[in-house]
C-alpha cells in the first residue's frame, strides 16, 4: 500500500499521514526535505540563500531523491504513507511563475514532469482542502512553521492561486487515483472517507 497525503501548509497533512501510517502498520515518509544528513544540509543550504531559484532547483533534487527512497522502500514489502510529494513544490513554482525568467519555469516544469512520470504510483493521492482562515489557526497551534509556509500563509492572494496550482495539478496527474477531503472532517471521517475511497 502507498497512499501520498497532499495539502496546503497547516491543512494537517502530517498528522492524517501519521494517523493512517500507525493504523496500517506503515512507514511514514517525510517529503519535502526528511530529517537525515542530506536533507538536513540542504535545508541549511535553503536558509541561507536568498536566491529563490536556486532553493526551488534544490527541491526539486530532493524529490528525486525521495522518489528512489520511496521505490526502495516499496520493493522491501513495505506499505509506505508519505507526508507531501512534488505537488506542493510544483503549485509554489506556479504560483510565483512571474517572478521568474522564463528559462527557469520552463527548466523547473521540465523537471517536474520527468520526476512524475518516473515516480512510482500510489494507490492513492489524498488532497486536503482546507481554508486559510482554518490553516492559519492550525499555524499558530502547530508554531513549526517554515519562512515559506509563513509567507504563503500571511497572502491570501498567493495562498488562493497556489491552492488552485495544487487542485489542478493533483487531478491532471492523478485523476483516478484523486481522493479529497474537506478540512472540516474529524481525523477518523478522513480515515474512513479514504478507506471507502481506496475501496472502489
Amino acid at each position: 500500500m502507498y497512499i501520498i497525503i497532499e495539502g496546503m501548509p497547516s491543512s494537517g497533512k502530517s498528522t492524517l499521514a501519521k494517523s493512517l501510517a500507525e493504523k496500517y502498520r506503515a512507514v511514514y515518509f517525510k517529503s519535502l526535505l526528511p530529517n537525515d544528513m542530506f536533507g538536513n544540509q540542504i535545508r541549511v543550504l535553503r536558509d541561507a540563500e536568498t536566491n529563490e531559484a536556486t532553493v526551488d532547483l534544490l527541491h526539486l533534487v530532493d524529490l528525486f531523491r525521495n522518489e528512489l527512497h520511496i521505490g526502495d522502500l516499496l520493493r522491501k514489502g513495505h506499505s509506505v504513507i508519505r507526508d507531501k510529494c512534488f505537488l506542493s513544490s510544483l503549485a509554489h513554482v506556479l504560483a510565483v511563475s512571474t517572478d521568474m525568467s522564463p528559462e527557469l519555469r520552463y527548466t523547473l516544469l521540465m523537471g517536474y514532469e520527468e520526476l512524475c512520470n518516473n515516480m512510482v504510483q500510489p494507490d492513492a493521492l489524498v488532497l486536503l482542502n482546507r481554508s486559510l482562515t482554518d490553516s492559519r489557526k492550525m499555524s499558530l497551534e502547530k508554531g513549526d512553521l517554515t519562512a515559506l509556509d509563513h509567507t504563503i500563509l500571511s497572502n491570501q492572494e498567493r495562498y488562493i492561486a497556489q491552492q488552485m496550482f495544487l487542485n489542478d495539478q493533483a487531478r491532471k496527474y492523478f485523476g483516478e487515483q484523486l481522493i479529497l477531503l474537506s478540512g472540516n472532517l474529524t481525523l477518523a471521517e478522513k480515515v474512513r472517507t479514504i478507506e471507502e475511497g481506496m475501496a472502489k
